[in-house]
């Protein structure tokens, strides 16, 4: 049932180094092109950004971009430029907005790009009035955004599924959220639609272990 669950998570295994990374836009395109260069480049401003940052559950803050590139990539096959490119920064403008505007994105990396990180960047918590209402405009500014922003923000959860931390009550959360929101959206666009399904099942199922443990 986890067959497909095994393979995504050897692909990050295999692909969790720039240099491996490297290896692999290289051998599509190119060492001396115009794209391998410009996704080197966003691989290092990750890098560089995050710095030495890590996660709560102890891995580097690059660690997510780099499994979600990973994914993209090798397993999805996505050669659209600034897909790739959405998926290595749709963090920066909400992590580090002091750095990252939004228009500094689109400066460098183009207005294409620019769309799809806006899309991904949750809007201010404090503008509505309940949780429920928040989360349901954090996935309307994602369809907002068009399909390649759903297309990140599926990998973006695939990549959380695969990886769940926290506390069981933090745990169930993000579950349910996948459930409610983001499955829709996979199935709607036919994407990821078994990998999301099968981690979020692997999930369900390990909590139901811990609790009767």
């Amino acid at each position: 049932m986890y067959r497909v669950v095994k393979e995504l998570r050897e692909v990050i295994q295999k692909n969790r180094y720039r240099s491996q990374l490297g290896q692999r836009i290289a051998a599509v395109y190119g060492r001396d092109s115009e794209k391998y260069m410009v996704l080197i480049a966003a691989l290092d401003l990750v890098a560089e950004t995050h710095d030495k940052g890590k996660r709560k559950n102890g891995e580097l803050l690059k660690s997510h971009e780099y499994a979600m590139f990973a994914i993209a990539f090798i397993y999805c096959r996505i050669r659209d430029l600034s897909i790739l490119l959405a998926i290595l920064l749709h963090d920066m403008y909400e992590d580090y907005p002091e750095i990252w505007q939004i228009k500094i994105i689109g400066e460098r990396f183009g207005q294409e790009v620019e769309k799809i990180v806006f899309a991904l960047t949750k809007p201010d918590e404090r503008l509505f009035k309940d949780r429920g209402e928040y989360e349901q405009a954090i996935f309307a500014k994602v369809v907002h955004g068009g399909a390649k922003s759903v297309q990140v923000k599926c990998i973006d959860r695939l990549h959380n599924m695969l990886t769940l931390y926290g506390d069981r009550d933090k745990q169930i959360a993000k579950i349910l959220q996948t459930i409610m929101f983001v499955l829709p959206l996979s199935v709607r666009s036919r994407f990821l639609t078994s990998e999301l399904m099968l981690a979020t099942a692997e999930q369900v199922s390990k909590l139901k272990l811990q609790q009767h443990n």
